[in-house]
């Protein structure tokens, strides 16, 4: 006789990744990434999967140096429709807009 166990587990969210020049409406929890290294990138990712595995999310991507299609029109809609917007300068990260019940500055003083 064989015996089989189910475990149940939540199903898991997906991630949208946005870069210039376009936009997504959607009601998904929504970042919007401004100038991260691309290491830094993963490690947000990372974060994501083990914070909010079971979440639709939309992550704007945006690097002004990187990508040709960038423009100041297309950040400022990208911040728009962001919850949380964060800016990776030379030293630290800056949560500017912040809706989500994460304290996300915390988080990257300890993991990146």
């Amino acid at each position: 006789m064989e015996i089989t166990e189910t475990i149940d587990s939540p199903p898991l969210g997906s991630i949208t990744l946005v870069t210039a020049p376009d936009i997504v409406d959607n009601d998904n929890i929504s970042f919007c990434l401004i100038n991260f290294k691309k290491e830094n990138q993963d490690k947000f990712a990372d974060l994501l999967n083990d914070y909010m595995p079971a979440d639709d999310l939309t992550v704007y991507v945006a690097n002004s140096t990187e990508d040709p299609h960038f423009t100041i029109e297309w950040l400022t809609n990208a911040i728009e429709k962001s919850k949380t917007v964060i800016l990776q300068s030379k030293n630290n990260f800056k949560v500017f807009k912040n809706k989500t019940t994460i304290n996300l500055e915390e988080l990257f003083d300890e993991h990146i």
